[in-house]
């Protein structure tokens, strides 16, 4: 994007690198207020055009960005790998990609999967989950013996699907959503309901062989090996062709000719 004549604002979330915080202890809407932050800082500085400020999240960053844009209204958002929904319902549909890869596993490790991990049991578990951060008032709570971000959960939470969508429905500026058809953290067919908006200026793609941490993926499509394939690939350029789509994008909006 610097290539293009962008200036570019990326900053560690909360607890990562050199910034503070305590992500336990850390909300939706504390991620929230660190985005409008930026924007302001950007907005005074001299070397930004405050009129043009472009928004880019991904995963969960997707989530903020429509949040932030409610209220503090931006020129575009750039809506990488988690468009379209709330938190809730990329965790419904991760354990249930779970389930079906335990299914269909084969030799002794599916063997020994399928007796240790019942379907029933986890959507038990997800369903207690749900319901105890949502019936929480504090900024953590125990589950299964371990220490969560109630606060974080339940804002997420209470912001709904049908809320994100009422909010990208009602942006005035230019959205592109992105997804990679090897990304199994997020469901591709949610775009499906950025389309159904049918509003001008909004775009998106599925790009074939990309994963969650927008790197070319070209195996199967794998839950239970995940981190073993990030780690592999964490020294890996972005993929190509989510490079050159953003680019074409941000032409076409944003780059004078």
């Amino acid at each position: 994007m610097t290539d293009l004549g962008f200036v570019t604002l990326r900053y560690d979330k909360r607890s990562i690198g050199e910034s503070e915080g305590d992500p336990k202890t850390s909300g939706m809407l504390d991620l929230v207020n660190d985005i409008k932050s930026a924007i302001n800082f950007l907005r005074n500085h001299p070397k930004v055009n405050s009129d043009q400020i472009i928004l880019l999240g991904h995963s969960e960053g997707c989530i903020l960005a429509t949040k932030v844009n409610e209220t503090l209204p931006v020129t575009g958002l750039v809506l990488l790998a988690g468009a379209g929904t709330n938190l809730k319902e990329p965790i419904i549909y991760q354990n249930r990609q779970t389930i079906k890869e335990i299914k269909n596993l084969k030799g002794i490790k599916g063997k020994l999967l399928r007796l240790l991990v019942k379907e029933h049991k986890i959507a038990k578990q997800i369903e207690e989950l749900f319901s105890k951060m949502e019936g929480s008032t504090g900024d953590t709570i125990r589950f299964k013996m371990k220490k969560m971000p109630a606060k974080w959960f339940r804002e997420h939470f209470l912001y709904r699907s049908e809320d994100v969508l009422e909010a990208l429905k009602q942006a005035n500026c230019p959205i592109f959503a992105i997804t990679g058809d090897k990304d199994v953290q997020v469901n591709l067919e949610d775009l499906k309901r950025i389309d159904d908006l049918e509003k001008p200026n909004t775009k998106t793609v599925v790009i074939k062989n990309m994963d969650h941490m927008l790197k070319e993926f070209k195996g199967e499509k794998t839950v239970l090996n995940l981190l073993k394939q990030y780690k592999k690939e964490a020294n890996e350029p972005i993929h190509k062709h989510l490079k050159d789509e953003l680019s074409d994008w941000l032409i076409k909006y944003y780059v004078k000719s």
